[in-house]
């Protein structure tokens, strides 16, 4: 359902090597959905380790936190629950959770507006969370939603000799072959029958 000036885009994302501490808080902070999947990708697997999580979610927030401060928080008890083999995990008690509430609503409107592509992080909330201690007890409870935005971008490493080869996801050469050619096919015959037309003409 296609209508005029409306367009199609891929999303595109990457992975940290080596993420860091003021890394990963540079990228929540920009605001693009590929960095916020990158530093969601840096809170889980090999990456894990890297970051002092427990660090990031004990501590106190400033007297008017920004939106970027509730992704960190957020961020650090993900990674907090995937450090932890347990059906439930203790996160740190930090007082003043209350503050986050007010731009904890902008990620929730993101995501009732948006997708897990847009804001993964969002998208680990489930619906009924509406304050920051709500958000605690859904991680500490692991009832968070399964990042599956991840999943649908998978990065793989080029090989030295291994050539960038661009996919077109939408078939777009071949749709305009077949194009071409159905329009050749018509062409052919719209000449052919001209001709028998013609030929019928001077018989007469």
């Amino acid at each position: 359902q296609v209508k005029p000036q409306d367009c199609s885009v891929r999303l595109l994302g990457y992975e940290l090597d080596k993420p860091t501490d003021a890394v990963l808080q540079l990228l929540l902070a920009t605001g693009y959905s590929a960095d916020e999947r990158a530093a969601l990708l840096a809170a889980q697997g090999e990456h894990l380790a890297l970051i002092d999580w427990r660090s990031w979610a004990s501590r106190n927030p400033s007297s008017t936190p920004s939106v970027h401060q509730v992704l960190e928080r957020l961020l650090s008890w993900f990674a907090l629950t995937q450090d932890n083999v347990k059906p439930a995990t203790v996160l740190p008690k930090v007082d003043g959770l209350e503050k986050y509430d007010q731009p904890l609503q902008i990620i929730l409107a993101a995501r009732a507006q948006g997708s897990r592509f847009s804001s993964p992080l969002a998208f680990l909330l489930p619906d009924g969370v509406s304050t920051m201690k709500d958000a605690k007890a859904v991680f500490e409870k692991r009832q968070f939603v399964s990042a599956a935005a991840l999943d649908e971008f998978k990065t793989e490493s080029l090989t030295s000799n291994q050539p960038i080869k661009a996919e077109e996801t939408s078939n777009f050469y071949r749709n305009l072959s077949l194009i071409l050619l159905t329009g050749i096919i018509i062409w052919a015959l719209w000449g052919f029958r001209k001709k028998s037309r013609a030929g019928v003409s001077n018989d007469v």
